[in-house]
């Protein structure tokens, strides 16, 4: 069963993927994946900040940004390579690579709580609307 560990180490791979290799990356995630709230806890932070506490050991995350070295001096000409920057580069690029598609429909009456519990689920991405919400939809999310 699908659960918070298989979750972080999904999440681990899209960063390697986005971070570290600095490849455009799409995770879709649907609610019906949504085993636990621990699940859009970490996406809510995913969203907002772009770091996922105890996501890496000290050491992967060491062996990660050492790899990033030369690009973070092309890039970012004038900053010292320290581990923080290189750290704050690596969620940079991940930020700027990884790509995260909620699929949550308006009419769950789950999803003005989530809402309201993890605010960047709605405020970070961009949001498409595919069909017309229902008016009580739109005044309960609104209300939280």
């Amino acid at each position: 069963q699908y659960n918070v560990n298989a979750l972080m180490d999904d999440i681990r791979l899209l960063y390697r993927s986005a971070g570290h290799k600095r490849e455009p990356t799409v995770f879709l995630f649907t609610e019906s994946e949504i085993k636990d709230e621990v699940f859009l806890e970490t996406i809510n932070s995913i969203l907002s900040t772009g770091e996922v506490p105890g996501l890496f050991t000290k050491d992967e995350m060491m062996a990660m940004t050492a790899d990033l070295q030369q690009d973070f001096l092309r890039d970012r000409p004038g900053q010292e390579d320290t581990p923080d920057n290189l750290k704050q580069y690596f969620t940079d690029c991940v930020r700027d690579n990884l790509h995260i598609m909620l699929c949550m429909s308006p009419l769950n009456p789950k999803f003005p709580l989530r809402a309201h519990k993890f605010p960047s689920l709605v405020s970070s991405p961009t949001v498409d609307w595919f069909l017309p919400w229902p008016e009580d939809a739109l005044v309960s999310v609104a209300r939280g």
